[in-house]
């Protein structure tokens, strides 16, 4: 959902990606970390520390310490499939453990 919140939120005036993406970010990180620490899952660590280092590459760039590539790369390589590789290690981890509870299931 983030995404795609991110995707309609994003500034077009060609100076970057709005303080809106930023917030969006910001939440999602926030809720990564309670998911994390309520769940005690590792992919929910993995997807909250990426989150937050999206955040901080947004933080750099508003700062302006850092240049377009590193700042896209950044975002991109954490942010992004960061995040895509956490969300896939979770959903495999979910599947694993239906799949042996499946299997000890006792036949009728």
């Amino acid at each position: 959902m983030a995404w795609a919140a991110t995707f309609f939120s994003q500034s077009r005036d060609g100076n970057g990606p709005g303080i809106w993406v930023f917030v969006i970010d910001s939440l999602m990180m926030l809720a990564f970390i309670v998911l994390s620490a309520v769940t005690r899952k590792i992919w929910t660590l993995f997807a909250a520390a990426f989150a937050m280092a999206a955040v901080l590459c947004h933080i750099a760039g508003m700062i302006g310490q850092v240049n377009v590539v590193t700042y896209v790369t950044g975002i991109m390589l954490w942010g992004a499939y960061g995040m895509l590789v956490a969300l896939t290690g979770g959903m495999i981890s979910v599947e694993l453990e239906r799949y042996r509870r499946h299997r000890q299931k006792p036949e009728s």
